[in-house]
């Protein structure tokens, strides 16, 4: 098929008359900008028949960074901070041990 070759697809007219506006408000015309969105459907995955809203995917988001979140607290409390704790503890122990070592040879 040519590149330059053309066809034609019937809309109803609520869809035409957005599809005019979308393309006016974005200063292309309609076939370019069917052409793009078409093009960022297919690069991003994107379904627009199933596709929920982006609020929603949004929402989506940001519950899963929470339970990140959530998950990266939790090894922090059970894992990080008794880690530090105990070695700010031996080492602690290591400078008294050093100082009565350093007294007693004295």
């Amino acid at each position: 098929m040519e590149k330059d070759s053309k066809t034609t697809v019937a809309v109803e007219r609520t869809t035409f008359t957005k599809l005019d506006r979308l393309a006016k408000a974005n200063n292309v015309s309609k076939m370019e900008f069917l052409t793009h969105a078409i093009n960022y459907f297919e690069k991003y995955g994107i379904n627009p028949v199933e596709h929920e809203s982006p609020a929603q995917e949004m929402q989506k988001l940001i519950k899963r960074m929470d339970q990140v979140f959530a998950f990266l607290k939790k090894q922090e409390t059970d894992l990080v901070r008794p880690a530090c704790e105990a070695l700010a503890g031996a080492s602690t122990q290591i400078t008294i041990s050093l100082s009565s070592l350093l007294s007693e040879e004295k």
